[in-house]
This record gives C-alpha cells, sequence and structure tokens, in this order.
C-alpha cells in the first residue's frame, strides 16, 4: 500500500527558506545594516553594479558577488555592500562581501591586469588589526584610483603616487 503525504510535508523546504530569511531579517535589523540598500548618498566615488570577492577563506575567494555590489568612498570609508536582495540570507556574512572600511585602515591598492579587466586588491586591516583584502571589478577603476587619499600606497600598471 502507497503511503499518503500530508500536504503540508511538501512546504518544509518552503518553510525553512522562509526562517533563514526571516532570521537573516532580523540580524541585520539587530546590526544596524541596511536591507533595501541601492545606492550611497553623497559619495565622492559611486559604482553600483561593481563585482568582486574576499580573500579570507578558499570559499570566499570562489563565491562572490557579480554585478551586484555597490563601491563608495564616502566621509573617509570605502563601502563595499551587496543591494537588495543579495543582502539577505546571511549571503555578505559567509562571502565576506560587505565591509564599511576606514581609508585609514586601507594599507595599499593593487592594480592588475588578467585579459580584458583591471582587478583592484584593496589590503586592510580589520576592527581586530587583522590584515584582510578585497578583490573588486570595477568599471572606473581609474575614478576609484582618483578618489583616494594620497597616502594610499597604489601599486601596478595604473599608479596614482609612487
Amino acid at each position: 500500500m502507497i503511503e499518503q503525504l500530508s500536504p503540508v510535508s511538501g512546504m518544509y523546504p518552503f518553510f525553512g527558506m522562509a526562517g533563514w530569511l526571516v532570521a537573516s531579517l532580523i540580524y541585520r535589523l539587530s546590526r544596524g545594516k541596511p536591507i533595501l540598500f541601492f545606492t550611497v548618498p553623497g559619495a565622492s566615488y559611486l559604482e553600483r553594479f561593481a563585482s568582486g570577492n574576499s580573500n579570507r577563506h578558499w570559499y570566499t575567494r570562489f563565491g562572490g558577488a557579480n554585478n551586484c555590489l555597490v563601491v563608495a568612498i564616502v566621509r573617509g570609508k570605502l563601502v563595499v555592500r551587496p543591494w537588495f536582495p543579495f543582502n539577505l540570507m546571511f549571503l555578505p556574512e559567509i562571502f565576506g562581501i560587505e565591509e564599511e572600511i576606514p581609508l585609514e585602515r586601507i594599507q595599499s591598492v593593487q592594480v592588475t591586469k588578467k585579459f580584458f579587466t583591471r582587478r583592484v586588491r584593496v589590503d586592510y586591516r580589520n576592527v581586530d588589526r587583522e590584515s584582510q583584502s578585497l578583490t573588486l571589478l570595477l568599471k572606473k577603476p581609474d575614478e576609484f584610483l582618483a578618489n583616494l587619499p594620497a597616502t594610499i600606497q597604489v601599486i601596478g600598471p595604473e599608479k596614482k603616487n609612487s
């Protein structure tokens, strides 16, 4: 005899995903992180469709953001954050792609050319003074470099200072 499944049993995956989504919303609100995020007002540099990844772990190098990052320089900080809905489901926390880095903590910026793209690697120290880095694929890397303070060392083919 064939056992009949309850109609609710097919909904368990949906309930699990909805619970994960609600948990991520509560987490973002409790940390003061924006939910509906699309831009940064008053930024001296702003790019809304950037790509990039954290270099923190092996899996963060593979799992990054493709054309869904907002990269901005505003009020002495480098802001890197995915826009809605890519900032939900703990994805920025898992892949390390949401950062607000004071410019004085940036140690260097390295520009490399790979095929037809220029990659910008930002080396910085986090709150715990540990060395971290992000790799960004920007559509306007020259404008990004021009908006960095002269105290930040720029390495690579697009040198801004020596």
